[in-house]
């Protein structure tokens, strides 16, 4: 009996946890006038800013010619979506 409530207690954890693990985040981005929004769940807010700023650098980087300064002011831009 106590094996039973014990196994099913930790299933319960389990399903706790993954139901936690991951949130959904909006990041929202604007580069030349082009404007990009990206919806990346993740365990938590730095996780999902990681990813989405890559996916953002990959969106534009394909999209424009690079400079040096180009560069540097997309890599501002998807390190720092606004709201």
């Amino acid at each position: 009996m106590f094996a039973g409530k014990l196994k099913a207690l930790i299933l319960v954890v389990i399903l706790s946890e993954a139901t936690l693990a991951s949130q959904k985040f909006d990041f929202k981005y604007s580069f030349e006038g082009e404007k990009l929004a990206i919806s990346q769940e993740a365990p938590d807010y730095y996780v999902a800013l990681t990813k989405a700023a890559k996916s953002c650098f990959s969106h534009f980087k394909s999209k424009t010619k690079s400079s040096h300064q180009k560069g540097v002011d997309l890599i501002d831009v998807c390190a720092n979506p606004r709201s």
